[in-house]
């Protein structure tokens, strides 16, 4: 045993000076026994005079001239070196009362570990002492970061939480923090601020959800600038889409104010930000965006009347008709909108029996669609229903077929040469919709409540089981018959002639025969005909439209199971038809 134990002193570095900071021993009292292993634990505490401001290149060893910023471990006694010698001399000359100090123990470290909890307060309510001190407060952002500094009395403590402004519902104000619809942005390379560009946004008709009512006011623009978003004034902003219902140019004036070296988005790129506080969904969805986009009308010189009966595809336009050195390349990268063909003698004289008809006045059924065919050549059919209210409330959908006063309008697109139209559910975009109804709404009594609105497509699901003959492969021609089934069901869709309506009546009994009656078919079996309505059908004979707004229409995929054949080994050369025979 040892009369007394070493102590481990931290010292921390001072101007220059080594001051003692804590203490520990480096075991319990009481005997050491060889081989024996023991672990130590302690804390200390560093002062801020001590410490140096925060370091992230690489370590550097300690030097003499170093003033602060290095804490070192300082060993206290020893483990019985200075006594051992004369204890052990003392028992070799066999004094009185002298013992066998026993082997002198050899200390090893076998590990050192350091932990350390380190704070710092940052003032956010001073930018004087904010700078003052080493540490920052950053605010992680998806795409970069930033830096949340002291800019008047307070800062906020999470700035990109709190919305741009509340949403203002009737008299009340809502604060909608944290439930922000969604937002984009868009980086714009080699911007010279100030300075006006036009983007081109190609939106897909029909995209936004045709249940939800938009918001009024519903798109906020802003830029960035030195991290922080900066609304547009409504003057430096001149949107042609509506709102992101249609496709169009979208003009943003930049002013010079916008900066390119953010850390909040990648530098380098002068950043717009488009953002919807609630209902994202009653926006389209987008296709595409291109800049130094401009707009062109086509002017008559001698051309072929029908010229603009069908909007011109992709392509079409390659050049300039007076070429410019200052002009590199024209593209049109989606098909044209608007056009219409010049008036022939026969539509003119049935123009005009119209307007004799209706005096520019909707009072019967038949006034309302002509007039919107007449306005709107983007849409193919317009059927009109007294005393049916059809809206959209909220999440829930009104629908009753005895509404005096009430009048719905249901308009469907054309779908020749649209851009990403489902051909299964031709939808005209909420934007068509606004525009047709501002229009009706200059024409038609005051009394009356109108709805303009898209129909409601009711997908036809068949489920069922099928024989192909031998020979023909079964992947391909069940992809085949699925495409053949929905031509069958939605021939409009896919024919040109053949003319769509609402309501409508399918029979199973018709569409089994159809498919029995393709040249790869063998037979049919467990045939299901499923309407898929809310809440789904089961089985039926015949499917009915449930709502006068309703249209038929084939399902995407139909549930087709081919039927495995039977191996011919299976089978004996009766073909398993064996003769029974019985005896008397």
């Amino acid at each position: 045993t040892y009369g007394s134990h070493p102590y481990t002193y931290a010292q921390a570095l001072k101007k220059g000076e080594w001051l003692d900071i804590g203490t520990a021993g480096l075991y319990e009292a009481g005997d050491v026994l060889p081989h024996s292993a023991t672990a130590r634990t302690f804390s200390f505490s560093i002062e801020p005079d001590n410490r140096i401001s925060p370091d992230f290149s690489s370590n550097s060893l300690y030097r003499t001239e170093d003033p602060a910023g290095f804490v070192r471990l300082k060993l206290f006694g020893d483990f019985g070196h200075s006594t051992h010698a004369l204890q052990f001399a003392k028992y070799i000359a066999e004094l009185s009362g002298a013992t066998d100090p026993g082997r002198l123990l050899d200390h090893q470290i076998l590990s050192l570990s350091l932990d350390y909890d380190a704070s710092v307060t940052i003032p956010l309510n001073n930018s004087i002492q904010y700078k003052s001190q080493p540490g920052r407060l950053l605010h992680l952002a998806p795409f970069g970061f930033m830096e949340a500094a002291p800019d008047g009395a307070s800062t906020r403590l999470f700035p990109l939480a709190v919305p741009q402004k509340l949403i203002q519902q009737g008299d009340e104000t809502i604060n909608n923090v944290g439930k922000d619809g969604g937002e984009w942005y868009i980086g714009l390379e080699g911007l010279a601020p100030p300075q006006v560009t036009a983007l081109l946004i190609q939106v897909a008709d029909g995209s936004a959800d045709p249940l939800v009512k938009k918001p009024k006011n519903h798109l906020e623009f802003a830029f960035l600038r030195q991290n922080q978003w900066a609304s547009f004034q409504p003057e430096e902003v001149q949107d042609g889409t509506n709102g992101l219902l249609q496709s169009g140019l979208l003009s943003l004036s930049i002013p010079g104010e916008a900066s390119s070296d953010n850390t909040l988005l990648p530098p380098g790129l002068h950043w717009v930000r488009i953002s919807v506080q609630s209902m994202a969904d009653a926006v389209c969805q987008v296709i595409g965006v291109h800049a130094q986009a401009s707009q062109a009308t086509l002017v008559g010189k001698d051309n072929d009347p029908q010229l603009n009966a069908l909007p011109l595809p992709e392509g079409t336009i390659t050049k300039l008709l007076n070429p410019e050195s200052a002009v590199k390349k024209i593209t049109q990268p989606y098909a044209t909108f608007g056009g219409q063909a010049a008036e022939p003698p026969g539509h003119f004289y049935t123009r005009a029996s119209e307007r004799l008809r209706h005096k520019n006045r909707a009072i019967t059924l038949w006034d309302y669609e002509r007039m919107v065919l007449e306005a709107f050549p983007s849409i193919h059919k317009v059927k009109c229903l007294n005393h049916l209210r059809y809206e959209q409330s909220g999440s829930t959908r009104i629908y009753r077929e005895l509404a005096p006063g009430h009048v719905t309008v249901i308009a469907i697109s054309n779908l020749r040469n649209r851009n990403a139209v489902d051909p299964l559910r031709p939808y005209t975009s909420l934007g068509e919709l606004g525009k047709i109804h501002d229009f009706l709404q200059q024409h038609l009594s005051c009394f009356v409540k109108l709805h303009v609105r898209n129909p409601i497509f009711e997908p036809i699901l068949a489920d069922f089981s099928v024989r192909f003959f031998p020979g023909y492969d079964e992947s391909f021609y069940t992809n085949l018959l699925n495409e053949e089934i929905k031509r069958f069901l939605s021939p409009w869709a896919f024919e040109e002639g053949e003319d769509i309506s609402l309501g409508g009546k399918v029979y199973k009994s018709a569409l089994i025969n159809f498919i029995e009656e393709q040249p790869y078919i063998d037979y049919v079996e467990d045939f299901k005909l499923i309407h898929q309505i809310n809440p789904p059908q089961p089985d039926q004979e015949a499917i009915e439209a449930s709502t006068l707004c309703s249209i038929l229409v084939s399902a995407g995929q139909h549930k087709i199971n081919p039927i495995k054949g039977v191996e011919s080994s299976a089978l004996g050369e009766d073909c398993g038809c064996s003769r029974q025979t019985t005896e008397k």
